[in-house]
């Protein structure tokens, strides 16, 4: 289990229990970091077969940062997560994408 705070077996829990009865979605649900002020964790289970996993997010004055990007509001945050994961499996499989010359 990731540690994602105090009651982060609660969060895997229930992502684990809401993928169960949506097999064909991902989910994520966001956690606390209660031993590093200033920072959360965004969980999140992208299959029925994938374990849990979580992405640290660190509040900055007027944004939100994860993985060195900032985002203005949780809106931007959970899209730009959202495109991120994306990028992140797509570079995993090998398919980089195009690239400009």
């Amino acid at each position: 289990m990731v540690d994602y705070g105090a009651n982060g077996w609660r969060a895997e829990k229930w992502l684990t229990t809401y993928i169960d009865a949506n097999p064909n979605r991902s989910t994520y649900a966001f956690c606390l970091d209660t031993k590093h002020p200033g920072y959360f964790y965004l969980c999140f289970k992208a299959s029925r077969g994938s374990k849990v996993n979580a992405w640290m997010i660190r509040v900055i004055p007027h944004a939100y940062e994860l993985l060195k990007s900032q985002y203005p509001d949780m809106r931007a945050l959970c899209n730009g997560f959202k495109l991120r994961y994306q990028s992140e499996m797509l570079k995993m499989q090998g398919g980089g994408g195009p690239r400009g010359h």
